[in-house]
């Protein structure tokens, strides 16, 4: 519901257009008020690379994001949670490297 709310504020808002993100919700969190400030800071999608220092400085605090007790999202396999990796569990799909995801083919009658 929020995340449906916020996708259908952004066809209105400004500082929206022309650029790509991803938006997610989390239960129990208030919405924010006003995403324009937000929206502000971001890159337009046709705007040119960051330098190679600005990317770096931007990694960096992006990593301290980064959920669990192991912080090594480079150690994640498919379908494997965070919470798995911290207890060395496999996860859904394998071992890191080895994965197989499943695939099914669906058909469908049209009425």
């Amino acid at each position: 519901d929020d995340t449906a709310r916020f996708l259908a504020d952004m066809v209105f808002e400004p500082a929206a257009e022309g650029k790509s993100f991803e938006v997610f919700a989390l239960q129990g969190y208030p919405a924010a008020a006003d995403n324009a400030g937000q929206l502000s800071r971001f890159r337009g999608d046709t705007s040119p690379p960051l330098s190679d220092d600005a990317l770096e400085v931007q990694y960096n605090l992006l990593q301290q994001l980064v959920p669990g007790a192991e912080l090594a999202p480079n150690k994640l396999a498919m379908g494997q949670t965070y919470e798995q990796l911290d207890k060395g569990e496999t996860g859904r799909l394998g071992v890191r490297g080895t994965e197989r995801p499943q695939f099914e083919a669906t058909s469908g009658t049209k009425s």
